[in-house]
């Protein structure tokens, strides 16, 4: 739990299921493809957040200094009616320069069982599966690329 009252998924909990429902743009996984072999970075993000547009820069370096030892997918999480539609939300991530995998969560599906409430915020599991950091806000990405460095390491 946050200072915020706000709830969190427990650390070390498993990565959810995406649910069969889930829409997708730049294409689609399963939870069994993402298991076993790199490191998950899950991040929310609002096309109406002017800080979601802080991460994908960084996401892109860190693919590149890292040589892609990571999968990356982005949810994207309305914050209004208006951010639901799926070609803003196309050209957005265009803009932003969010290549990888975008999960369209306009019912909040992945959200609840992220027990995300706010965007950005971001989830780090490990080769198995397992959430080992979480944070919320555009501040703090330097710590995340180091927990996202020792999982990369980890064997």
């Amino acid at each position: 739990m946050t200072d915020k009252g706000e709830i969190w998924m427990n650390l070390r909990e498993e990565l959810p299921e995406f649910p069969i429902t889930t829409k997708w743009l730049n294409g689609s996984w399963t939870k069994g493809q993402l298991l076993g072999t790199k490191p998950l970075l899950v991040y929310f993000w609002s096309v109406s957040c002017d800080a979601c547009k802080v991460a994908p820069p960084l996401i892109n370096k860190w693919k590149e200094k890292y040589e892609n030892q990571f999968n990356v997918i982005a949810i994207h999480m309305p914050r209004s009616p208006e951010d639901a539609s799926k070609s803003l939300v196309k050209s957005t991530a265009s803009a932003a320069g969010i290549y990888d995998s975008i999960c369209l969560d306009h019912d909040l599906v992945l959200s609840e069982m992220y027990q995300c409430k706010l965007v950005p915020n971001f989830y780090l599991f490990d080769k198995k599966g397992r959430l080992r950091h979480r944070q919320a806000g555009e501040r703090g990405l330097q710590m995340l690329e180091k927990r996202l460095v020792l999982l990369i390491k980890e064997i």
